[in-house]
């Protein structure tokens, strides 16, 4: 039988501006929010407004001592939550149905592309069932909301939530998602 589809015609704002709006009302705090999405204080506080201009109704009042959700935004939370945690979960089955063998790296491109790929060929042969995703970018990512294994960066190890490894004694640093460490790519599934 055949799954509903959702009606299309329903409102939907931007899940990005969603997920600021839950980040925010999580944690009290604009500034806090955006330290936890690695985005600005400002394009948070653009997302909210945005929300806030879409859905016609102010979500937070706003003073000298932060943010605080008004009644339509505690209600608005309570349902937005639970429908985000049901795609993110939705989201986490499917990578992992599909991609149990699969290992996904972040780098700077210089890195990435200079140093990393020439060695990948290597890593390959001795683990020649292992799909690798190699992305390149400046960004700074989360390993849940991005979906990276091990992400390699240049600077000191100030990442306390995460396993780190150093580079040939430089600052570079393979920052591994703890559920990964100690585990061979086939005891990983």
């Amino acid at each position: 039988m055949p799954q509903s589809i959702p009606n299309k015609t329903l409102p939907v704002p931007s899940l990005r501006n969603v997920q600021a709006f839950i980040e925010v009302a999580d944690s009290g705090s604009i500034n806090l929010a955006a330290e936890n999405l690695n985005v600005t204080a400002s394009a948070v506080s653009h997302q909210i407004a945005s929300l806030e201009n879409y859905l016609g109704k102010k979500l937070f009042s706003r003073s000298s001592k932060g943010v605080q959700l008004t009644a339509i935004g505690a209600r608005y939370l309570k349902e937005v939550s639970g429908a985000l945690n049901i795609i993110g979960q939705a989201t986490n089955q499917v990578i992992h149905d599909i991609h149990q063998d699969y290992l996904r790296i972040h780098s700077a491109p210089s890195f990435g592309l200079l140093w990393l790929m020439p060695r990948l060929d290597r890593f390959r042969q001795r683990w020649p069932e292992l799909k690798i995703s190699l992305s390149c970018s400046y960004e700074s990512i989360q390993f849940s909301r991005d979906n990276i294994d091990i992400d390699i960066r240049h600077g000191l190890s100030q990442w306390p939530t995460l396993m780190v490894k150093n580079h040939q004694e430089r600052e570079n640093a393979a920052l591994l998602v703890s559920r990964l460490s100690g585990k061979t790519p086939a005891q990983r599934g």
